[in-house]
């Protein structure tokens, strides 16, 4: 029932990136128990590949293509000659036998699944295609940030230069992704924000990439609106205009450093309660698919609420 705080003898033995912060916004007994008990959930089989793996191999099929590739000038020149296909094919085939050696999967199975990573890199790689010139900078770069006591690591997906000196931040997503919750006290993903907290002075934008079935497109923010398709810069942002104080990149940037810094301190001080995010509402709601409720008893509590249909709470 009292927090219980990180002591000196243990900080040096939590590891995790942003992850961390995404589980104690989510629910502080999460992150407690995930970092600092070490809980592992318990997985269930399942017939192919999980939700997980397909995501992690889009990942790695942009990987590996933007490491041969890395100019916007050569996606076009691809684009045009009708060579752009014949790439991706080729990189979802490396990914695909980067995860899987032959005969842990049935061969028809992952062509199958190489015939769909591959049309939904295409139909990304052709919206990259309409944007300005830029360079692909560097690809899964690890960077590591301290917020408010708390050193993390990061993994970052993707960093652009778009023009002299100042580039973007973007990070894959294959699920769904939208910034509703950026500007909560809680929010739902919060990587893309400890991402812009870096000592990078010349980060323009923080983006995701939602690469997804006619849905392909950026969903973030920019300091001056140009650096990305369909992200707009803050003050021309109607997204912001309700949020007291910010006005400004700087404005925005301050704020997302005031919120993590709290995430993290309550994670530091051991704070451990039970208390789903009540602001995520259906699927998105921390109970929906979590794992741990065995272990933390919510239902007991009756604090496992979805927002529209309550879960059943189970009686003593």
């Amino acid at each position: 029932d009292e927090p219980i705080p990180v002591g000196a003898d243990e900080i040096g033995f939590i590891r995790g990136g942003s992850s961390i912060l995404k589980d104690y916004s989510a629910c502080p007994f999460r992150a407690f128990a995930l970092y600092r008990l070490n809980v592992r959930e318990m997985t269930s089989p399942e017939m192919g590949l999980s939700y997980k793996e397909r995501g992690a191999v889009v990942h790695e099929t942009l990987k590996f293509f933007w490491e041969e590739v890395r100019t916007s000038e050569r996606l076009k020149g691809l684009a045009a000659s009708k060579d752009l296909t014949r790439f991706v094919e080729k990189a979802a085939q490396t990914a695909l036998k980067r995860y899987f050696s032959e005969g842990i999967k049935p061969s028809r199975y992952l062509e199958l699944e190489k015939e769909r990573v591959s049309a939904l890199v295409l139909e990304w790689l052709l919206l990259e295609a309409q944007r300005t010139v830029f360079r692909v900078m560097e690809i899964e770069t690890e960077r590591t940030i301290e917020i408010g006591g708390l050193k993390l690591s990061a993994r970052i997906d993707r960093i652009d230069e778009v023009s002299k000196g100042k580039t973007v931040v973007i990070d894959y997503k294959t699920g769904p992704c939208d910034r509703r919750h950026w500007l909560t006290g809680r929010p739902k993903e919060p990587q893309l924000l400890l991402y812009s907290l870096t000592e990078d002075p010349g980060f323009e934008a923080v983006a995701f990439a939602s690469v997804r079935v006619k849905n392909a497109r950026f969903v973030g923010v920019s300091k001056d609106g140009d650096a990305l398709i369909g992200v707009k810069a803050v003050k021309d942002d109607k997204w912001t205009l309700d949020i007291e104080g910010v006005k400004t990149w700087e404005d925005l940037r301050e704020r997302w450093k005031e919120t993590l810094v709290l995430l993290a301190r309550g994670f530091i001080e051991g704070i451990n309660v039970v208390d789903p995010n009540g602001n995520l509402k259906g699927a998105d709601h921390p109970c929906e698919y979590c794992r741990l409720k065995t272990f933390c008893r919510v239902f007991l509590s009756g604090r496992a609420s979805r927002g529209d249909d309550d879960m059943e709470v189970l009686e003593e």
